[in-house]
């Protein structure tokens, strides 16, 4: 009865999400589609930076991957295998990015997920242009007839990106990865096997965030490896998951719709102050303004300070209630 009740809130969000396209414009379609692509990603990177504790800064690079692979293959087996194709070559160029960056520790694992990101920023810039066209952009094979549709594929993989995370989350897989964020030293120790579960995360974390890559790059029609490849995909994940609370079920979702409907508010808000200079780059700096806050005020996001207030608060009252049964 308890595991149903929690279900109860994801279901509601879900029909409320689902009634969003008969009441909004397509621009608000638009930017719903980002929360929940984003959302869905950021969902898969909390698998290992909120839930295991490896701060990666290079989830471009999975995402990157699936949105060429997609490109790529699309018009030559179909959009549906081409999806599955990005998510299965994600998957796999984890596998020896795992290998390599988890023989290294906080900022040093940090570091080395930033280096292989540009490295495949660079390599599909320059070396490969022959395949992705280089800066030139590739045009990418739509995944729908109608572009109102991508609105129902970002949410159906937001879904799924959830559910995953909270079946993961709720799982024994879920509190080993915990027990390493805590402590690896320790989770060692308990014979818990550190290195295959942070790679077990890795691995789904990358087969999610290839599907967000392939989605992303059919909305868009056409893709240069700056749009997939760059710092910006992967701090923007980050941030959504940090702010909203790392390692914590809905943070990612919330952090999503603060940040991008920030973002959209301060960009159209400032974009006719002249005085201002760069109306873009003023609205960048705010939006880094407020995360800085955040993470300097609210470092469990938050998510995970509404929680903490409420156990504190139901704490406060349970111990009133023992005293004045006393």
């Amino acid at each position: 009865m308890k595991r149903l009740r929690a279900w109860i809130l994801p279901i509601l969000v879900l029909i409320l999400f689902a009634l969003i396209p008969f009441t909004a414009s397509f621009y608000y379609q638009q930017i719903f589609f980002y929360i929940f692509l984003f959302a869905g990603v950021g969902f898969a990177w909390n698998l290992v930076g909120g839930y295991a504790g490896q701060l990666s800064l290079g989830h471009a690079a999975f995402f990157g991957i699936g949105a060429y692979a997609y490109a790529l293959l699309a018009p030559h087996i179909g959009t549906g295998p081409a999806v599955l194709a990005a998510a299965v070559l994600s998957t796999v160029s984890a596998a020896p990015i795992g290998l390599i960056c988890f023989r290294l520790r906080g900022p040093y694992f940090a570091l080395a997920t930033i280096a292989v990101a540009q490295l495949l920023l660079v390599l599909a810039t320059n070396q490969f242009k022959g395949l992705t066209q280089g800066a030139a952009g590739l045009l990418v094979q739509g995944m729908v007839p109608d572009p109102s549709l991508y609105y129902w594929v970002a949410l159906g993989f937001m879904v799924v990106a959830f559910a995953v995370t909270a079946l993961l989350a709720t799982s024994k897989t879920g509190y080993y990865l915990m027990a390493i964020r805590e402590d690896e030293d320790t989770a060692q120790t308990v014979t818990i096997n550190t290195p295959l579960y942070k790679l077990y995360a890795l691995l789904v974390s990358a087969l999610l965030t290839g599907v967000g890559g392939s989605i992303f790059a059919a909305n868009l029609g056409t893709i240069q490896p700056n749009d997939v490849f760059s710092a910006a995909i992967s701090n923007q994940v980050v941030f959504l998951a940090i702010l909203g609370g790392a390692g914590t079920l809905y943070g990612p979702l919330v952090g999503a719709f603060i940040l991008e409907f920030a973002s959209d508010w301060l960009k159209n808000s400032v974009a006719n102050v002249t005085w201002l200079g760069d109306a873009n780059a003023f609205a960048f700096f705010l939006y880094g303004l407020l995360i800085v806050l955040v993470v300097m005020y609210m470092p469990a996001g938050i998510v995970g300070t509404v929680a903490k207030w409420r156990k504190g608060r139901a704490a406060h009252v349970h111990a009133q209630r023992t005293t004045a049964g006393v």
